[in-house]
């Protein structure tokens, strides 16, 4: 799906939310079209004081084993 750099303005209500989730849903697609997925990764990014730290940590799949932090 190519969505535009900035498709819509992030100041919505709720109402406006929900309508541009149902609109957004329509797109998406769940076909598989690389098999079966053999890794995972996770990110954390927290921001204090105006310095920022993050992590990443890659896993296998099914087995959850580290691969790379």
């Amino acid at each position: 799906m190519l969505v535009p750099t900035r498709p819509h303005s992030w100041d919505l209500s709720p109402r406006e939310g929900i309508s541009l989730q149902r609109k957004l849903a329509r797109h998406i697609d769940l076909t598989d079209r690389h098999g079966p997925l053999k890794t995972v990764a996770g990110i954390d990014v927290g921001i204090k004081d105006g310095l920022a730290r993050a992590a990443v940590v890659v896993l296998t799949l099914p087995q959850l084993e580290l691969i790379e932090q």
